[in-house]
């Protein structure tokens, strides 16, 4: 977990962990102060001020968690036993009808669930702003010289597969917003790209550029450059060679990649060859801020990621 992030904590948010039936998830919640913790689960015998543990069968608000529910899915031909059914047997759509409902601000859940059993029911019950969401990993080099005091964030790394000009433009805003809202610093932003500038010709190359110049009309005053290298976009020297008359006055620190491939992949390497922390994927572009965890995530990636949610529900 990164020290430098707690001093960013503003207010105490409550966020919601699904999974009170793993062992991490419980030895996160006894090492975690900095925000309130709803546990959902059955004899979680913990004793802390900010930590509260629900079973969803016995829940005091059920009925009514139900019924909301109900009213959501209504017009997909669900009945109310059917909304009962599920609210019951799916821990995390419970959990995510609390935070759509108001009693917790954010989610952390995929400790030993699938991406699809944390995102779609997200999506579908806390849903997107403006229709459209993204995935992005905050990767934590250890290395206070690189990035913002050794953080990236790179998108997409979970979510959309092959986006699109204006999705990728959609995809950079929302990185900005969530890169803003975590560590309350200037984001410099690059669109990734195997070509630096025009050094090559096809249409993936095309795609960033476009991508680009749409988030660029729209958001003039972020300093922001594409299509580039990593290389170029990390390193000054390099980006002076490459790219001479490039708009980033600072090396970038949020990396937007062409596809789900390159993002994924990317934040892998950078993790298990460059030893670097990496959190995530957590959603961004949704009402509020939901995390999907590695099956593989250690207690120290868990604590990290509530904090993640935790600065973004702020």
């Amino acid at each position: 977990m990164n020290k430098d992030l707690l001093s960013k904590i503003n207010r105490k948010v409550t966020v919601v962990l699904p999974e009170g039936e793993d062992e991490r998830i419980i030895d996160s919640a006894k090492k975690t102060d900095f925000c309130n913790l709803i546990i959902i689960g059955k004899n979680i015998d913990i004793n802390k001020d900010n930590v509260k543990v629900i079973d969803n069968e016995t829940y005091e608000k059920l009925d009514e968690l139900i019924e909301k529910y109900y009213e959501l899915r209504k017009h997909k031909g669900m009945t109310l036993e059917e909304a009962k059914k599920e609210l019951i047997e799916n821990k995390i759509l419970f959990a995510c009808m609390l935070v759509r409902e108001g009693f917790a601000d954010g989610l952390v859940a995929g400790a030993n669930h699938t991406s699809s059993d944390t995102i779609r029911p997200a999506l579908q019950v806390i849903g997107a702003k403006n229709g459209f969401a993204s995935a992005f990993t905050l990767v934590d080099t250890g290395k206070k010289e690189l990035g913002e005091n050794g953080l990236y964030l790179y998108s997409d790394t979970g979510l959309n597969q092959n986006p699109n000009s204006h999705e990728l433009s959609l995809i950079a805003e929302e990185s900005v917003e969530s890169f803003k809202k975590i560590t309350k610093s200037t984001p410099y932003l690059a669109f990734m790209s195997h070509s630096t500038k025009g050094s090559s010709k096809c249409p993936d190359q095309e795609k960033v550029v476009n991508a680009y110049n749409e988030f660029t009309e729209r958001n003039s005053n972020v300093k922001a450059d594409g299509e580039m290298q990593f290389d170029a976009a990390i390193d000054k020297e390099i980006r002076q060679k490459k790219a001479p008359n490039s708009l980033l006055t600072e090396n970038a620190n949020i990396m937007v990649f062409p596809d789900l491939d390159a993002g994924n992949i990317s934040y892998k390497i950078t993790e298990r060859l460059g030893g670097a922390k990496c959190y995530g994927p957590v959603l961004q572009g949704t009402n509020k801020p939901v995390s999907d965890l590695s099956r593989g995530s250690t207690v120290d990636d868990i604590i990290g990621t509530i904090l993640i949610v935790t600065l973004l529900a702020q």
